[in-house]
């Protein structure tokens, strides 16, 4: 069993504050009870691949060709959702207040350029896929990643965005470039993993 395995095989005894792992070592549907409520999979060319992952185990690969904008992704709910379709069941009855997360990204060998959208943690208030917050984690048009974070709300905490990405009426609260350089092809290669 590799470490990363063995890490969310035991996360209820050993991490019971964790709210989610998956290292794609149990395979199945990746869209089920306990998992992700939406799953794009770029035509098959982002799926669970053996051999990928930390210390080789399995990863979610994408095959991410030359002028794609999307090449693939996870969906994940967790706490108090506003309609049934965003829920599969983790943690159904509790509100979060904070959240922390990280992932594991390797890049292969040569990789050139920033992907720019990684990963986003949102609120969502409505059916409509409403969204009261946003935190983006995208590329910095250099080689580095940053924090963007968004909030729709006003000064009551009523959300006023409508819809999802509803620009018009986003409040952005100021992007944070991270220091470590993600995309400058030194992290890329099966013997570095970004953290």
């Amino acid at each position: 069993m590799t470490q990363a395995a063995s890490e969310c095989s035991s996360r209820r005894s050993a991490h019971p504050e964790w709210i989610f792992c998956d290292d794609f070592e149990a395979g199945g549907a990746l869209s089920a009870p306990g998992r992700y409520f939406e799953v794009n999979d770029n035509g098959g060319d982002f799926k669970a691949a053996a051999g990928e992952g930390r210390n080789g185990g399995v990863a979610m690969r994408a095959n991410w060709s030359t002028g794609e904008v999307d090449a693939g992704n996870l969906k994940l709910g967790f706490g108090r959702a506003p309609a049934a379709y965003f829920s599969k069941g983790i943690r159904p009855d509790q509100d979060f207040c904070e959240i922390y997360y990280r992932m594991f990204v390797r890049l292969e060998e040569g990789w050139q350029g920033n992907p720019f959208k990684l990963s986003r943690a949102t609120v969502l208030a409505k059916s409509d896929w409403s969204q009261a917050m946003i935190a983006h984690l995208w590329g910095d048009q250099g080689s580095g990643l940053q924090l963007d974070p968004v909030s729709c709300t006003d000064a009551a905490g009523a959300v006023k965005c409508a819809g999802y990405n509803d620009f018009g009426n986003m409040k952005w609260i100021g992007a944070k470039a991270g220091p470590t350089r993600v995309f400058d092809g030194i992290t890329a290669g099966p013997a570095e993993m970004v953290r």
